[in-house]
């Protein structure tokens, strides 16, 4: 789980830095369009009128993509402190449930299990997107 755990964490950085190469300024829906930081010869056109799509559709489609675009890199730094902090939680769990249960001479490891189990969601969840 530990190089899963790190492979998320670079994409999650990777992510961050391709964040910062984007048209800067937040992004609207305007219409069927997305407008990238009030530059209005930069719309992005939804055309899924083309295939059928009715433009009420290709609206609240390009509001999906301007909030998503505005608040992907916010998501993105939160899951990684989300993931670290339950890195460290996952460490010292397991390392005192290994000093009880070698103290006590009992098998401990259901214990302390909440943070590996969320680590582990989160990495299903991360690979099923893609």
């Amino acid at each position: 789980m530990k190089d899963q755990i790190e492979k998320l964490k670079q994409e999650l950085a990777e992510f961050l830095e391709l964040s910062k190469t984007i048209t800067q300024g937040e992004w609207k829906q305007v219409d069927d369009c997305v407008d990238r930081g009030g530059n209005h010869r930069a719309l992005i056109a939804i055309f899924g009128r083309h295939a059928g799509i009715s433009q009420k559709q290709d609206e609240r489609d390009a509001t999906f993509i301007a909030r998503s675009r505005n608040i992907s890199p916010a998501l993105v730094e939160c899951l990684l402190v989300a993931v670290e902090g339950l890195e460290k939680v996952a460490f010292i769990q397991e390392n005192q449930v290994t000093a009880y249960a070698y103290a006590s001479n009992r098998d401990l490891s259901f214990n302390g299990r909440n943070a590996f189990d969320s680590l582990q969601q989160i990495l299903t969840i991360w690979e099923a997107a893609k």
